[in-house]
């Protein structure tokens, strides 16, 4: 959504400028036919339709970026109306706004637990996805998601929200302090190995942390460090993507661990990655 609306801004103080010199062309011919003429009308014709140009060009910047505004709103609404007909609420979700997830993002996420045979989710950065998540695995009777969250306060809001959905069967949150560590020639700040180590075979695993400004590519360690983890068919899912980082973290991926990567065009942007068809892991 931000990429959009910096796109949008861009664009129309390119109108304004366009506007600046349809202006000030005007001001050079009317200073000139006052010149020849000495006709003071010219000179209040040229302020009516100046002051016109620039109310025209002003409104349909504001408008621009008012419609901008209503139709990522009502993607979102979208969005939320087909979790609400998948998952069987009875509580609040909680907030899908600032740093948690958009609803077009675990849209996305329930999509994927739609479309295949996923038994375990591994999750970094806990939060309404957890919820979200966890719903559905109930709804199906089998299942179950880890997810790993660096702050222990959101860690234990992140408890309090499974127990309050009765999701403690299916959903483990685990609180993972951030620790140092080496990939390659680069040192990254990543969750602590001794909290994830028991976990195996992971189909579906949703990047959502480590913030990025915990470190740079902060959420990089996430294939190369799981990668024996995995089950044969996981998927992993990359939120933030419309982010530089995140999208060079996606590219290197695809590069690194011979991955195919799909975008998906949601408010922060998302990208979809799996292992190429029949090479496995590498």
């Amino acid at each position: 959504m931000k990429l959009e609306r910096l796109r949008q801004e861009v664009e129309n103080r390119t109108f304004r400028l366009k506007a600046l010199w349809i202006v000030t062309a005007m001001a050079a011919a009317t200073i000139l036919f006052f010149l020849l003429t000495r006709q003071m009308l010219i000179i209040w014709m040229f302020l009516i339709a100046a002051t016109g140009v620039f109310l025209i060009y002003e409104v349909y910047g504001r408008t621009s970026l008012i419609l901008l505004e209503i139709s990522w709103k009502v993607k979102q609404l979208e969005a939320m109306m087909n979790i609400f007909h998948v998952l069987p609420l009875e509580s609040p979700l909680p907030s899908m706004t600032g740093y948690a997830v958009s609803p077009d993002f675990a849209a996305l996420v329930l999509k994927k637990l739609q479309g295949g045979e996923i038994e375990l989710v591994v999750e970094t950065g806990a939060g309404a996805s957890s919820v979200v998540i966890g719903h559905y695995l109930k709804k199906k009777g089998h299942g179950r998601l880890i997810s790993l969250e660096h702050d222990p306060f959101y860690a234990e809001r992140a408890r309090k929200n499974v127990a309050d959905h009765n999701l403690e069967e299916y959903v483990e949150i685990r609180h993972a302090p951030l620790v140092s560590v080496s990939i390659g020639e680069e040192a990254y700040k990543w969750y602590d190995a001794a909290v994830w180590q028991d976990i195996s075979s992971i189909d579906l695993l949703v990047v959502d942390g480590p913030p990025v400004g915990t470190n740079q590519s902060a959420r990089f360690p996430a294939v190369p460090l799981l990668l024996n983890h995995f089950s044969q068919n996981v998927c992993v899912l990359l939120d933030d993507a419309k982010r530089a980082d995140e999208e060079e973290i996606a590219k290197k991926w695809e590069s690194d661990w011979n991955m195919t990567a799909s975008q998906h065009d949601t408010e922060k942007g998302a990208v979809e990655l799996s292992f190429r068809h029949g090479e496995g892991k590498g």
